[in-house]
């Protein structure tokens, strides 16, 4: 018949597109990855990091106070202080009666100025006569704390001047429970603390959270959990004074 025939330049055309196509089908799921993606299909995608919150940052909760900020830890049997004198007489150490000055050490330290160590706060106070050796005081008389701590104008409120142990039970019970409310609001609370668990006569720490009816306390004294963590109620139990160490408006260094 002398119908229209196709060339053969242009059926040689369409094989080699058939061919080309088969070949792209069965190779293409091989084939290598451009350098772009290299490692974009075996490597698992990273979350991304936010900043860690510094102390400074605030709670989100709606407080303007600083988000878990944690004391430096001072000790009291530090080497570098331990036998540094504190009292009048010899036998008179940081390591023995430092307990004071230790714990607002970390109160100094965290929130003002990272040089003021348990050896400057035990030296302000022997300078200035804050040293006693009166009975369960601790061996620092009261007023110390808020006169050393406003010079680095860090605010510091005592809460009681009679011991809680002795006080009328309601009166006690409300004295504790303002102290540690102002913990939950995040601040601080330097405590002279009698007999018992954290000491056999009278002894400071500071009191630093609160959550629930649990407590975290950070002694110069001892490196023991049950004196670092423990309940409000056992905690409280031996209480003789508090202070208030008003963090929010001392700030946090940076």
């Amino acid at each position: 018949m002398g119908g229209w025939r196709v060339p053969r330049w242009a059926l040689a055309a369409l094989i080699v597109a058939a061919l080309a196509g088969v070949i792209a089908i069965v190779v293409g799921p091989f084939a290598v990855p451009s350098r772009t993606d290299e490692g974009a299909a075996d490597m698992p995608s990273q979350p991304s990091q936010s900043p860690l919150p510094s102390a400074a940052t605030p709670a989100t909760t709606g407080s303007t106070l600083p988000a878990a900020v944690t004391p430096v830890r001072y000790y009291q049997f530090d080497k570098k202080w331990a036998k540094q004198r504190y009292g009048p007489n010899s036998d008179d150490t940081v390591r023995r009666w430092g307990c004071g000055p230790a714990a607002l050490a970390m109160v100094i330290s965290t929130l003002a100025d990272p040089t003021v160590d348990p050896r400057v706060a035990a030296a302000w106070s022997d300078k200035h006569g804050y040293f006693t050796h009166a009975p369960e005081s601790g061996k620092t008389e009261p007023a110390y704390f808020a006169d050393f701590a406003s010079s680095y104008g860090i605010a510091v409120r005592q809460l009681n001047t009679k011991d809680l142990r002795t006080s009328p039970p309601a009166s006690s019970r409300s004295v504790k429970l303002r102290a540690q409310q102002a913990v939950r609001e995040g601040n601080w609370v330097i405590a002279l603390m009698g007999k018992g668990l954290w000491t056999t006569e009278a002894h400071y720490v500071l009191w630093y959270r609160a959550e629930g009816d649990e407590v975290w306390i950070a002694d110069s004294n001892s490196m023991r959990e049950d004196k670092a963590h423990n309940t409000f109620d056992t905690f409280s139990q031996t209480m003789i004074r508090l202070w208030v160490v008003e963090v929010a408006d001392a700030g946090v260094r940076q």
